[in-house]
């Protein structure tokens, strides 16, 4: 009897043992720990335009095309802020005609305005020169953007396009990427605007690489900032003539590489007479990508200043509501007198008061 007992027990002990190993084998593999809500809202785009648009249209800026398959990266370093209500205002401060020195123009301009400097400075710098890090200082301390017009329109080296895109500029692109990487402030960099006009400039700069040339150059030079971590810089793609969308399309190097899309206009007398004319058939033209468009060079002649300012702040909150930035040219230009007169200043530093233009980063 005692052996029968004995036999069960050892029975019953063995079905125990087994049935816990076939629990443990049969339970669902842990899982990993629940993301915290801080790290959703470190990822989580900000941009009400980014949230809205495709991720084919719109990708996160931490992880960017990357064709030549070295890992993105994860920088957090914040481009310029896109306004949800209102737009930024932003001006190119004659250096012209004082010698090219704008950053000492600024005080004066200030004056001029009331005591308030526009949201956005616009300045030209060569694509050879090194970064111009004390400009961008100067400006970050008024508490403005700065807006690098880089190289790419007038004076180009040779074999400019193909240069960059056979990689012979590698060093000089990445030294720039870092160096804005370093300055760690939000940067507009608008680089070969107007590549879409005829003038000999453009010619001389575009050489025989043509549009398909351009494209593979961008797409180059966009990589090589997003791998180096330069997040805080926004790319302005920027065409000239806002009636000739016709011309644009070819340059365009798709949404997924461009961050703002732009266009430089003047007010001629023959092409338009009014700000809204001038750009609205631009705007329905690429407002379908969704991405922040930018106005980045503007102007008009002495006697239509104050109407096409005035206009801008009449039309602008209720037709384009997707147009986050206007920049004056407030200088001479080989086509036009664009320098602010005084009526100009005083239609400008209106414009600048009103709550819709009035947002700074």
């Amino acid at each position: 009897m005692r052996k029968y007992m004995l036999v069960v027990l050892i029975f019953i002990l063995s079905a125990c043992s087994l049935g816990q190993r076939q629990a443990k084998r049969s339970a669902p593999a842990p899982t990993s720990a629940p993301v915290s809500v801080s790290t959703v809202a470190a990822v989580a785009p900000t941009n009400p335009l980014a949230a809205t648009a495709t991720a084919e249209s719109n990708p996160t800026s931490t992880q960017p095309p990357n064709p030549s398959g070295g890992q993105p990266s994860t920088s957090l370093l914040s481009p310029p802020p896109i306004p949800q209500n209102g737009a930024y205002l932003g001006a190119f401060v004659h250096p012209i005609s004082s010698g090219g020195d704008f950053v000492s123009q600024l005080p004066q301009f200030q004056s001029d305005l009331g005591g308030k400097l526009p949201a956005i400075l616009s300045f030209f710098a060569d694509f050879l020169d090194p970064v111009p890090t004390t400009d961008l200082q100067a400006i970050e301390a008024t508490g403005s953007i700065p807006e690098i017009d880089w190289g790419g329109n007038g004076s180009c080296p040779s074999d400019y396009i193909s240069g960059i895109v056979s990689g012979q500029d590698d060093q000089q692109i990445m030294q720039y990427a870092d160096g804005l990487k370093s300055f760690g402030h939000p940067v507009f960099l608008r680089w070969y605007w107007e590549m879409n006009l005829t003038d000999d400039q453009t010619k001389n700069c575009l050489g025989s690489a043509g549009a398909a040339g351009y494209i593979a150059a961008w797409k180059h030079i966009y990589t090589l900032f997003h791998q180096a971590g330069a997040t805080n810089v926004a790319f302005v793609w920027c065409p000239g003539g806002p009636l000739a969308v016709a011309s644009m399309d070819p340059f365009f190097p798709g949404a997924d590489y461009v961050d703002w899309i732009g266009v430089d206009g003047f007010l001629t007398g023959n092409n338009a007479s009014s700000f809204a004319g001038l750009y609205m058939h631009w705007y329905t033209a690429y407002v379908k990508y969704g991405k922040p468009l930018i106005v980045a060079e503007t102007g008009a002649s002495p006697n239509d200043q104050a109407e096409f300012l005035n206009g801008i702040g009449q039309t602008v909150p209720t037709q384009f509501p997707n147009l986050k930035a206007i920049v004056y040219f407030d200088s001479k230009g080989p086509q036009g007198e664009w320098e602010l007169t005084q009526a100009g200043l005083s239609a400008f530093a209106q414009l600048l008061a009103s709550p819709y233009f009035s947002f700074h980063q």
